[in-house]
C-alpha cells in the first residue's frame, strides 16, 4: 500500500459465478429464440387409396373417396393401402382390415392436432364380363356363327366386305377396340379386344366369309316361268331345262343367263298338269318317262319318249313294264339306263317302290332287282348319282297327300352299289335332315346334297368325298325350296327353279356355285 491508500480486490468466487450466469443466460436466450421459430404442420390429406391386387376405379371428390370394385368381390374384409400427408397420422391405419359394406370414415390428424375426415364408399360396379353379345355388319344379309372366341359371319357373295360398318354389343361397362360403328376391311380376319370394367381383356377373332353361291337371275328375270319337278342337264354343249309341274316347254342356254326357247311343247310327255316326269341323257338322246296326272279327266301317258334335238320327240312305248311312276330316279351307269324306285301318285294310300330296272337302249327294260335292300321311296329324281365307279342312292321318302303335303317317310340314309343290283348301306343317318325332292349331284370330286323338303323347306348344302363323312357348305342365301333342278356346266354347279312355298311358290331363280363369271 502506498500513501496510506487501501486497495480493494475482486473475490475469485464471484468471478466464477458471473461466468456461469452468463452462459446460462445465453443458453436460455437461445432456447427461447428457437422455440419461437418452430411451426407445427397442419397437413392432413389422403394422397392415395387402393386395394392391393384388386382391380379398382378410384375417384377423389373433395373429402369423399369413391371406389368401384368387382361385383364378385367380398367387401367386408378389405385392407387398403393409403398414403397421407407427412408427419400426420390416420385412423383406421393403412393396411388395416376394414368392413366396407357401408361407407367408412378415415380421420387424418395433422402434426398440429387438426383433423380431416374422409368418407370412403366402396361400390361393387366393376365387372369381369368382357363378352361380345352381338356382332353385326350393317347393310347386308348375314348368318352369324360362333366357336368359342372365334366369330364367323357369312354374307352373300355380292357383299362388299372391304369397307363395311360394324354394330357390336358388349357386356355392361366393357369397352371394345376397334370401336363399335367403325368401317372396316374384312378381307382378312380382324381381332376385336373387349376389356371389362375391372380391366380384364379378351380377344375375339372375327372372320367374314362370302357365300359360294351367286345369283345369276332373280325371281321373275328368266324368260321361262317358275317351276319345280323339271329336268335340267347338259346336252349338245348347252344347259337344258324341260317341263315341270305345270310346264311343257323346252329351253336351253350357253351360259345359264341367256335362254332360248327350243319349243313351247315338248311332246305328249309334257301334257299340261302332268308332273314328276324324269329325264336323262343317254346314247346321244334326251329321254323322258314317268309322271303323275293331276287332272283325273286326262288319260295318264306311261310311255317312253326320246329326242335328238329337244324339238322332235319319238314315242317308243305306249306302256312301260314298270308301270306308272312318280319321281323315280333315272341315271346312266355302266352303259345302261337305270330306273330306281318311285311311287304311284301321292296320296295317303300311295304305293312306293324299291325295285330296280335297266335298259341298254332306253326301250327294252329288264327288272334287275324286285326288292332292293333300301326301303321303298319316291321323290328321288335327282337323288341318285354315279361317283367313282358306283351308284349312290341318297335320301328320299314317300309323299302322301299333295294338298296337305303329308310326308309318310323321310330318309337320310346313304347306299352304294357297284353293279346296280347289290347295295351296301354306308350310313343309316347322315348329319343332314331326312328329305325328299332334294338334289344330289357330283361336283369337283364331291357328292353334294342340296335343299329339299324335310317338313320345312331346306336351304342347306352338304358335301362328301365318300358318302360317309359329310361337311356343310356354308352358307346359302337362297330361300329354302324343294324339287329344284341342278346340273354341272362349264365348271360350275347350277341350280334352277324349285318350289319356295308361301306366296311365291314356284320360282325361276338361277343360282350358281363356283367360277367367277
Amino acid at each position: 500500500m502506498c500513501n496510506g491508500q487501501k486497495t480493494t480486490g475482486v473475490n475469485p468466487h464471484t468471478i466464477m459465478y458471473l461466468r456461469k450466469f452468463s452462459v446460462l443466460f445465453f443458453v436460455a436466450l437461445l432456447f427461447s429464440q428457437c422455440t419461437r421459430d418452430v411451426i407445427l404442420s397442419d397437413e392432413r390429406e389422403i394422397l392415395s387409396f387402393f386395394f392391393p391386387n384388386i382391380a379398382t376405379n378410384v375417384v377423389f371428390n373433395g373429402n369423399n373417396i369413391e371406389v368401384e370394385v368387382s361385383v364378385c368381390l367380398d367387401v367386408s374384409r378389405l385392407a387398403p393401402i393409403i398414403t397421407y400427408s407427412p408427419m400426420s397420422t390416420i385412423s383406421p391405419r393403412s393396411g388395416e382390415e376394414v368392413d366396407f359394406t357401408n361407407p367408412v370414415v378415415y380421420t387424418v390428424t395433422a402434426q398440429d392436432g387438426s383433423t380431416a375426415n374422409y368418407t370412403v364408399t366402396v361400390t361393387q360396379n366393376l365387372s369381369r364380363r368382357n363378352e361380345i353379345l352381338t356382332f353385326e355388319l350393317l347393310g347386308t344379309q348375314q348368318i352369324f356363327e360362333r366357336e368359342g372366341d372365334n366369330l364367323f359371319i357369312y354374307v352373300p357373295y355380292e357383299a362388299d366386305i372391304t369397307n363395311i360398318q360394324t354394330s357390336i354389343a358388349v357386356s355392361d361397362m366393357a369397352i371394345v377396340n376397334p370401336e363399335n360403328g367403325m368401317f372396316m376391311d374384312f378381307t382378312n380376319p380382324q381381332t376385336f379386344t373387349v376389356t371389362s370394367s375391372n380391366g380384364i381383356s379378351r380377344d375375339f377373332v372375327v372372320t367374314v366369309k362370302r357365300s359360294p353361291w351367286r345369283q345369276l337371275l332373280k325371281h321373275g328375270e328368266a324368260p321361262w316361268g317358275g317351276r319345280d319337278c323339271h329336268g335340267m342337264f347338259v346336252f349338245d354343249n348347252k344347259l337344258w331345262i324341260l317341263g315341270g309341274t305345270t310346264n311343257t316347254d323346252v329351253w336351253n342356254s350357253a351360259d345359264g343367263i341367256n335362254w332360248n326357247l327350243v319349243t313351247p311343247h315338248g311332246g305328249h310327255w309334257g301334257t299340261a298338269h302332268k308332273d314328276g316326269t324324269v329325264f336323262s341323257v343317254f346314247n346321244g338322246r334326251i329321254w323322258a318317262m314317268g309322271g303323275h296326272q293331276h287332272d283325273v279327266n286326262i288319260p295318264v301317258d306311261i310311255g317312253i319318249y326320246s329326242s335328238s334335238d329337244g324339238i322332235h320327240w319319238d314315242k317308243h312305248l305306249d306302256a312301260v313294264p314298270f308301270g306308272l311312276r312318280y319321281q323315280p330316279a333315272l341315271v346312266e351307269f355302266n352303259g345302261r339306263l337305270w330306273l330306281l324306285g318311285g311311287q304311284r301318285g301321292h296320296s295317303l294310300t300311295t304305293t312306293a317302290y324299291n325295285d330296280i330296272w335297266s335298259s341298254d337302249d332306253g326301250i327294252n327294260w329288264v327288272r334287275e332287282v324286285e326288292y332292293a335292300a333300301w326301303q321303298p321311296r319316291g321323290a328321288i329324281y335327282g337323288g341318285v348319282v354315279v361317283f367313282n365307279g358306283a351308284m349312290y342312292l341318297i335320301g328320299g321318302g314317300i309323299m302322301g297327300d299333295a294338298t296337305t303335303h303329308t310326308r309318310i317317310a323321310l330318309y337320310n340314309d346313304v347306299w352304294r352299289s357297284t353293279d346296280g343290283k347289290n347295295w351296301q348301306r354306308l350310313l343309316a343317318r347322315a348329319p343332314w335332315e331326312g328329305r325328299f325332292y332334294h338334289s344330289v349331284v357330283v361336283y369337283n370330286d364331291y357328292i353334294y346334297v342340296i335343299a329339299g323338303d324335310s317338313g320345312p323347306l331346306r336351304n342347306d348344302v352338304w358335301k362328301s368325298k365318300d358318302g360317309i363323312n359329310w361337311e356343310q357348305v356354308k352358307h346359302s342365301f337362297w330361300r329354302g325350296r324343294h324339287a329344284q333342278a341342278t346340273a354341272v356346266f362349264q365348271g360350275k354347279l347350277f341350280m334352277t327353279g324349285g318350289n319356295l312355298g308361301g306366296t311365291i311358290g314356284y320360282t325361276n331363280e338361277v343360282w350358281v356355285l363356283g367360277g367367277t363369271n
